[in-house]
């Protein structure tokens, strides 16, 4: 169940965040973001707490080849998050 306040945040984000990262290449949807570009692709995750509207940003950078997981798992550059990525940034 979704509360209220992640139904306000989600919608907040949808007005303002959302068409500034489309304006700024960005591509995906809530929560995933990626932008490619020559040489690699930055990545946008946004991770919310269930309890409320509150979230964490997380930010990576990715070689725009596809990703290699410690498993063994390949993920192709246009289904990439930060989540996959093990260096980034909250």
């Amino acid at each position: 169940m979704v509360s209220n306040g992640r139904e306000m945040m989600d919608n907040a984000l949808k007005k303002v965040v959302i068409p500034f990262l489309r304006q700024q290449g960005f591509k995906g949807s809530l929560p995933h973001f990626r932008r490619m570009n020559e040489k690699n692709i930055d990545l946008i995750t946004f991770q919310f707490n269930k309890w409320d509207g509150s979230f964490v940003v997380e930010l990576a950078v990715c070689p725009i080849q596809v990703v290699t997981m410690d498993w063994g798992e390949q993920i192709p550059p246009n289904k990439v998050t930060a989540h996959d990525v093990d260096k980034r940034f909250r």
